[in-house]
């Protein structure tokens, strides 16, 4: 398991990317590089899992604040595996500029919790071709709340892999969520469908859709009724003697990882009974906060996922993330179907 591996230093990849993360939500450019650069100097060379990583970490913790970041990343990731890695580290260095100097966003994930737990189990449950309609006239009218309640009701209407069907009538193939992409796609401009591709590229393909792939969707709810605008990003030009010298830091530098950065995601914030608290008190905190929704109501979504994650973590203790929430939802959709057949 990629997690459980040591690094070039010895370290729990866990542990370095957990720190990766953090080091992006407080702009830490230094500690940031030092990690990239652990990846690429292991064996084996585990470079391109840190540029992966970057793109999700791009999703959740910069999101709104740079929608045009991850097409970037996107095409550095082309050609990889042909690159020297004198030029992965180049590519490597090149992304955490950017990453860092992007103001960061995390309404999606803190969105993303809420739509989870307000989708009734119990409802009259509407056809796959109505809730398409219904989708497209809420993007249509830039509706990104009903938009998304509705299709956070189709995604945990989809049945992804590993996952027991829904009853007859209620659940949806993963085709569904292929015709929602379709419908943001045609309702795009001209000059938002490149992004919009890159995210759906990201979402990934039907046997690969996990529940990390809403970040991605939602991006592109949001980016469908609110139309952000579009930004040309440069990149930063990297001289081979920056690169020498990072690549020469980096064999015999190791960046100490604060104890603040092990929160609940990782073994040791595990043992040391980190939870919630912890995590949005310190774990999550964004250094440079985006103001594209405005502070206070980016502050707010932040409170109500918070709440949400304490309420769930007092009631299930660890088994209070998403995929959780996910699993006890169709669980109870299932109980709902059967009480009605009995």
């Amino acid at each position: 398991m990629f997690l459980r591996r040591r690094s070039v230093h010895g370290r729990l990849m866990g542990d370095i990317r957990s720190a990766q993360q953090k080091c992006v939500r407080r702009a830490f450019l230094e500690p940031l590089i030092l990690l990239q650069l652990e990846h690429l100097l292991s064996t084996p060379d585990m470079s391109l899992a840190a540029l992966k990583r970057l793109v999700v970490i791009a999703a959740e913790d910069i999101g709104l604040g740079a929608p045009d970041l991850i097409p970037v990343l996107n095409e550095r990731m082309e050609g990889w595996k042909g690159l020297s890695q004198f030029e992965r580290a180049r590519r490597l260095i090149e992304v955490s500029y950017l990453a860092v100097a992007r103001p960061a966003s995390r309404w999606i994930p803190h969105w993303a919790v809420t739509l989870v737990t307000s989708v009734p189990t119990d409802q009259s449950w509407r056809e796959e071709e109505v809730m398409l309609n219904g989708i497209r006239a809420s993007l249509r009218a830039g509706d990104w709340e009903q938009m998304g309640l509705d299709v956070e009701e189709g995604f945990l209407r989809t049945t992804l892999k590993g996952e027991v069907d829904l009853p007859q009538g209620i659940g949806f193939s993963i085709d569904f969520l292929s015709k929602v992409w379709d419908v943001m796609l045609q309702e795009s401009s001209l000059a938002r469908i490149p992004r919009m591709k890159a995210w759906r590229h990201c979402f990934g393909t039907p046997s690969k859709i996990s529940i990390s792939s809403r970040l991605f969707l939602y991006l592109a709810v949001m980016d469908s009724c609110l139309r952000l605008p579009v930004e040309s990003l440069s990149r930063p030009v990297i001289s081979d003697e920056e690169v020498a010298s990072w690549l020469e830091r980096a064999a015999h530098e190791v960046y100490d990882i604060p104890d603040w950065m092990m929160d609940k995601h990782t073994a040791q914030g595990r043992r040391a009974n980190k939870g919630q608290q912890q995590f949005f008190e310190e774990g999550a905190v964004l250094a440079r906060p985006s103001d594209v929704l405005g502070i206070e109501r980016e502050e707010e979504m932040r409170l109500r996922a918070k709440d949400i994650y304490l309420e769930r973590e007092r009631l299930y203790g660890r088994e209070c993330r998403t995929k959780h929430i996910r699993k006890r939802w169709r669980e109870a959709v299932r109980t709902n179907e059967l009480k009605k057949v009995i």
